[in-house]
């Protein structure tokens, strides 16, 4: 830990008129001894020993620690003015009646006379120890910005006034999702409580969850759909095997999940929060008692919250302390009409579509969120809140993000919610202003009416020393577009061509991050902290640079490449030394990142083309289509591949499983020419993991046919889930709408909105075989069997200038020897 010291800063302290002086150290010699009772805690005894080192940090002077059987009347040293006695009891100095501490609850106390006391109260578990920090913060300004960086300030006399102070957190569960904070002493430090932070009983523990999301496929294991389909959901009239969801109407589930929840319990007794939530995937159950409960509540969250209702009512019989955790997200989101939550259930709410760059309550994209926010609170005194607030897809990428923490905690604890979780790069160091975002959310959790901008400017100046004003500057630029109209929005999947990282953004931002060096000139941990900013600015340069790929003769090249080698050495250089492991959530691909930027690589191309349409497809990376151009306008239908993050990426792709990228994306197909004409190129994929398959793409008049083959060459059933992923261009000016008759016979129409959303459907709400997008000049419309597809996704960005139409096989089991063939087209029509 590198300790730096500045002045004293005195900050939410309670100071009375009196102004009676409680010398600690005086000189460099310590005036006062610190007291802890015989049977303290051992949190209260960290708390003892992290004041006794925070003084000696700033005076040099090194005050005694005294045991004592009555902590409240020790005898204390010759030569000694006052003691700081921290304790588990305390009374009202008002009322002189006992303080009954609750959970994290603490007082701190100054009682003049010879000699004099500063008292440091509160629970044994985590609240004296949390005073004992408030007491070095607030009154001797000592400061944990980030694990590495601790400041105090430098003197040889402590002395402080007279001091009430009484104090509960706003939040009973507090967690900054980042990497950084799951540091154990930055977490205690700053009073921090959860799951993930590395906190053990030493310092009181934390909010400890035995299971914490997503656990419906551990309650009831994919193993028991062979004998029990039953207990799945069904879709499209089919129940469906794989990570799916629970039918939550059917007893057995409820008795079989009561159990596995006891079962936990029973081998984890210390936790005392238990997630019971849906899987991380859509596919909630159709059959007639699931959707019966759907229409009478008016939420997909109706039968989740009676079914984890109904655990937790169990569960309470013999575990009245144990909470049961549930999420409301994504397609649960919307809250139902009439089932409340127990007192034991926790709700989870989980704004993923919420524009990170606005207020909550002041933005058009958060209304539908907001409006959820203040039902769920209407209907549960116990909410707990999911929040974002990094670029999943770009853990890098500066995600202008701060003003969203400072209004979003205090929308929060004014809705009633007791909660917070904000899931940030939790995955690797280094991400994006994590540091930052970190100290502003534990700050803002533990109080959240402190202003904001007073923390963020605190931080700077702790950090960044001298070059603290230009820094504030930077973080002002970063925010400047998304503050300048309230149609620039910021969303958790954006790209690093996103609209409120312009090239004077991004030109400014070295500029600025130049003079700040040139401030901190003599500061090498600014310089280092500076030097990480940069980082994330030449992430941000070489996923921008204007590289695109063409179809060169009979090759799909890189056609430009403006940026130098520099650039990328120097990236190199601060993945390194900042200990990098992610650019992006789940993938620690970091070498292949850094192979696409050469673009040294070309690869073999096969044209289809006709009077009307030309097709490139390249088999060499996934068998894609990487361009399909209108020869009246020569506008490419779909979106272009830069280098991005991977090669593989923009035009038509396919997946043998949901995931995203998934298997199948960027393998390599080899060209069966005695098979391809002047109309299709066909493409066969070499078996691996016992699959194999074939794909044929060809070209009749406006449209567009793949279909896939894929056949089981191992000896064992395989589960195929096909999914279609093509990248459609949005051309400039176009307002987009999205069309279809679905499976019930109703018309559909989608306009796209200003930031990026997802629209699922299924069941009776799938397009009926075709849907079709509108762009003005032309129009797209991709055709399919609807018996062979499970479920459509229209994922629209017009910010990004992007649209997929993405389809959902339907799960089928393919038996050694047999082969099954997935097929869709895509039609273009213009004027």
């Amino acid at each position: 830990m590198r300790q730096m010291l500045i002045p004293i800063l005195i900050a939410g302290t309670a100071v009375s008129a009196a102004a009676d002086r409680f010398v600690i150290c005086e000189g460099g010699r310590a005036r006062a001894a610190i007291v802890v009772a015989k049977d303290a805690t051992e949190p209260m005894r960290i708390g003892a020993s992290e004041i006794r080192k925070h003084i000696e940090m700033i005076s040099g002077a090194q005050l005694p620690v005294i045991e004592a059987e009555n902590a409240q009347k020790p005898a204390i040293p010759k030569g000694y003015r006052g003691m700081i006695v921290i304790s588990n009891r305390e009374t009202d100095p008002q009322t002189k009646q006992a303080i009954a501490f609750r959970s994290e609850e603490y007082t701190i106390r100054t009682v003049p006379g010879a000699p004099y006391q500063i008292r440091i109260s509160g629970d044994g578990k985590r609240g004296a120890l949390y005073g004992c920090y408030t007491f070095l913060e607030d009154a001797l300004g000592c400061r944990w910005y980030t694990p590495a960086i601790t400041k105090a300030p430098r003197k040889k006399t402590v002395e402080v006034q007279s001091l009430w102070i009484r104090q509960k957190p706003d939040f009973e569960y507090r967690e900054p999702f980042f990497q950084e904070a799951f540091d154990k002493m930055w977490a205690v430090r700053n009073k921090t409580n959860g799951n993930t932070q590395q906190l053990d009983d030493s310092v009181g523990g934390k909010i400890t969850y035995g299971r914490f999301v997503h656990t419906f496929d551990e309650l009831v294991p994919q193993s028991y759909f062979a004998e029990h389909p039953e207990y799945f959901s069904l879709i499209n009239g089919k129940r469906m095997e794989g990570y799916a969801q629970l039918c939550l109407t059917n007893p057995d589930v409820l008795k079989i999940s009561i159990a596995k929840v006891r079962e936990w319990l029973k081998n984890d007794p210390k936790s005392t929060i238990f997630s019971v939530s849906q899987n991380d995937t859509g596919y909630p159950c159709e059959c007639e008692n699931c959707s019966a409960v759907v229409k009478e509540e008016g939420a997909q969250s109706g039968p989740i919250l009676r079914f984890v209702n109904a655990v937790a009512d169990d569960i309470a019989k013999d575990y009245p302390h144990v909470l049961i955790d549930t999420l409301a997200y994504a397609y649960s989101e919307a809250p139902p009409k009439f089932v409340k939550p127990l007192p034991n259930v926790r709700v989870r709410m989980c704004p993923i579509s919420n524009c990170v760059g606005h207020p909550m309550d002041r933005c058009e994209r958060n209304e539908k969120p907001y409006q959820n926010l203040l039902t769920w609170s209407r209907i549960t005194d116990q909410l707990y809140i999911w929040h974002y607030s990094t670029d999943f897809a770009n853990y890098l990428m500066p995600l202008p993000s701060l003003d969203d923490i400072a209004t979003s905690i205090p929308i929060y604890k004014k809705s009633g919610a007791v909660g917070l979780f904000y899931q940030g790069s939790y995955q690797s160091p280094g991400g994006a202003l994590a540091e930052l975002k970190s100290y502003l959310c534990a700050k803002l959790m533990w109080d959240a009416s402190q202003n904001p901008k007073a923390i963020v400017s605190d931080y700077l100046k702790g950090v960044y020393g001298k070059a603290a004003p230009v820094m504030q500057v930077w973080l002002d630029l970063l925010h400047s577009e998304i503050r300048k109209s309230p149609k620039n929005h910021a969303f958790i999947y954006d790209s690093p061509r996103n609209v409120y990282l312009t090239d004077d953004v991004v030109s400014g931002s070295y500029k600025l991050l130049d003079q700040a060096s040139v401030a901190a000139a003599s500061d090498a941990d600014a310089l280092r902290e500076i030097e990480k900013a940069r980082m994330w600015m030449r992430y941000v340069s070489l996923t921008r640079r204007p590289i695109q790929y063409r179809i060169v003769g009979n090759e799909y090249q890189a056609v430009s490449d403006s940026a130098g080698s520099d650039l990328q050495e120097k990236f190199a250089r601060n993945l390194s030394e900042f200990r990098v492991t992610h650019l992006r959530e789940g993938s620690t691909d970091i070498e292949g990142f850094m192979k696409s930027l050469d673009h040294k690589e070309g690869f073999r191309a096969y044209i289809l083309e006709n009077d009307t349409l030309k097709v490139d497809i390249v088999p060499g990376i996934g068998g894609r289509i990487v361009g399909m151009t209108i020869k009246k306008n020569n506008a490419n239908i779909f979106k272009e591949a830069s280098s991005g993050l991977s090669l593989a990426s923009g035009g038509y792709e396919e997946y043998f499983n949901y995931e995203y990228k998934g298997k199948g994306y960027s393998e390599t197909y080899e060209v069966d020419e005695a098979r391809t004409t002047s109309s299709s190129v066909a493409m066969k994929l070499e078996p691996y993991s016992g699959i194999g398959a074939t794909r044929t793409i060809s070209l009749s008049d406006q449209t567009v046919t793949i279909a896939t083959s894929v056949t089981n060459n191992g000896s064992a059933p395989y589960v195929l889930k096909m999914r279609t992923h093509p990248e459609f261009a949005i051309p400039e000016q176009a307002k987009p709408t999205c069309s279809f008759v679905d499976i019930s016979g109703k018309s559909v129409s989608q306009p796209f909105t200003e930031g990026e959303e997802n629209r699922f459907f299924s069941g009776r709400d799938l397009p009926n075989g075709k849907w079709t997008v509108d762009l003005g000049s032309y129009s797209v419309t991709n055709l399919f069997d609807p018996g062979q597809v499970s479920q459509a996704l229209l994922n629209d960005t017009t910010a990004g200038s992007r649209f997929n139409l993405e389809l959902y096989s339907t799960e089928v089991t393919v038996n050694p020897g047999e082969t099954v063939t997935f097929t869709n087209s895509i039609q273009v029509q213009w004027p």
